[in-house]
């Protein structure tokens, strides 16, 4: 699964960075959603719930993240079976 995955993060990264660069245009950053041609990087929202996702360091966020991982990493070993030791 890590081959198929580890492309498309290379692909990921190398966007945003071209974007960060200013490589990218602004106009093709949505040009692929035909109802939203007219936004510009300053109309996008970086609230989420109320969290400010472009303030470092949110504690807010991180606990909230690591409180999912955990409930995730729980929800999953709850359903494996037992698996008897042989000697």
């Amino acid at each position: 699964m890590l081959l198929v995955q580890f492309p498309i993060f290379i692909g990921l990264y190398s966007v945003i960075d071209s974007f960060a660069a200013s490589k990218i245009s602004e106009s093709a950053l949505y040009s692929f959603f035909w109802f939203a041609k007219h936004y510009t990087v300053a109309q996008v929202e970086t609230n989420f719930f109320g969290i400010d996702l472009l303030v470092g360091g949110s504690i807010v966020l991180t606990i909230v993240a690591a409180l999912l991982v955990y409930a995730q990493m729980q929800l999953t070993m709850m359903n494996k079976p037992i698996t008897p030791q042989i000697p």
